[in-house]
């Protein structure tokens, strides 16, 4: 009889995880608006709109002549180990970077206002962000860059989405 109800249950659950994954608008209003505990999930990974394009961090430093270094990369993902489905504890500040990115293209794309954008909490997160990665006395500014490469078989270059302003660097 147990086995019966927790069937059944496992069954209704089933049910209601594969309708989530569509827009049914009569399923939100029955159903996933009283999913407060969040038990019918949503794995939009590759829909609607999968990702096709890949962000890319880059600052750079001046100093005190103010003359720029070359462009250097942040690496926002690193190769992955089997260990890290067990232990990865990198992957928490790894996702939080990538999410400031993607807000801030957001902001950018949004607003289309470099004064809102360098205001936004995104932009001002980076900033610290890229202000307290290591360097040398001799560095006196600071600027970073975003930018977006289409795949690796597209003939394209990067596309650069937003560039910040030039900021004093923090000691």
């Amino acid at each position: 009889m147990l086995a019966g109800i927790i069937g059944f249950v496992l069954l209704v659950w089933l049910v209601l995880s594969v309708l989530g994954q569509f827009s049914f608008p009569f399923f939100n209003r029955a159903v996933i608006q009283y999913d407060r505990c969040l038990i019918i999930p949503k794995w939009t990974f590759f829909a609607p709109n999968p990702g096709c394009t890949d962000y890319r961090l880059l600052y750079r430093d001046f100093d005190e002549r103010e003359h720029p270094s070359v462009w250097r990369e942040i690496c926002m993902v690193r190769k992955r180990a089997w260990s890290d489905a067990i232990w990865n504890p990198d992957k928490r500040s790894s996702k939080a970077l990538f999410d400031l990115v993607q807000s801030l293209i957001l902001v950018y794309q949004e607003y289309d206002s470099p004064a809102v954008g360098m205001t936004s909490i995104p932009y001002v997160t980076l900033l610290h962000y890229i202000d307290y990665l290591p360097h040398d006395r001799t560095v006196k500014f600071r600027q970073f860059m975003l930018a977006q490469t289409h795949g690796i078989f597209t003939k394209s270059g990067p596309e650069v989405l937003m560039r910040s302003g030039v900021h004093r660097v923090c000691y």
